[in-house]
C-alpha cells in the first residue's frame, strides 16, 4: 500500500524518517517533500564537500606525522599512536549520520580492533632476533592484519 499526502502527516514523517538516508521516495512521499531533508542536488553537494573536508583533515594528520618522523621519530610515533583518527572519525560520523547508535557501534569496533591491530607490530619487534629485513617484517605484519581482521569480526559479533 503506497502512502501519500492523503494519509496524513504521521505516515509522511515515518516515511521520511525511514528513507531519509537514501533520499529515495517511498510511494509518492520523499524526505524533501516532507520538508525534513534537502533537495537531492543540495544533499549530494553537501556530501561531497563533507567528504573532501574529511579527506583533507585525515591527509593533514598523516602528512604532519610523516613530516615529523624525519627529525623526531619518537614524537611522530607517539602522535601516530594517539587515537587521532578516532578523535576525528567519531564526531564526524555522528555529524554526518546523526545516529548515536551507529557511532556507538563504531566506537565498540574501534575498541575491539586496537588490541588485535597491535599484532601488526610483532614482526617488527622480533625482526632483529629472526633476522628479518624491513620488507619481510612488513609483509608478515600485513599478513597479521589480514588474520586480525577475521579475529576482529568474530569478536565484535560476540559483543
Amino acid at each position: 500500500m503506497a502512502m501519500g499526502y492523503g494519509y496524513g502527516i504521521l505516515p509522511c514523517l515515518y516515511t521520511c524518517q525511514t528513507r531519509l538516508d537514501t533520499g529515495e521516495p517511498y510511494g509518492n512521499v520523499s524526505a524533501h517533500q516532507c520538508g525534513l531533508g534537502k533537495a537531492p542536488g543540495e544533499a549530494a553537494q553537501g556530501d561531497r564537500m563533507r567528504f573532501v573536508f574529511n579527506m583533507l583533515l585525515a591527509a593533514s594528520v598523516v602528512g604532519v606525522a610523516s613530516w615529523l618522523s624525519r627529525r623526531f621519530p619518537i614524537t611522530a610515533g607517539f602522535i601516530v599512536a594517539l587515537p587521532l583518527n578516532t578523535l576525528l572519525v567519531l564526531p564526524l560520523s555522528y555529524i554526518q549520520h546523526g545516529e548515536a547508535g551507529n557511532t556507538m557501534v563504531l566506537a565498540k569496533s574501534i575498541f575491539t580492533a586496537v588490541p588485535v591491530i597491535m599484532a601488526f607490530f610483532l614482526p617488527f619487534l622480533f625482526a632483529g632476533k629472526l633476522g628479518l629485513s624491513f620488507w619481510q617484517a612488513y609483509g608478515l605484519a600485513c599478513l597479521t592484519l589480514c588474520v586480525g581482521f577475521f579475529v576482529h569480526r568474530a569478536v565484535v559479533q560476540l559483543l
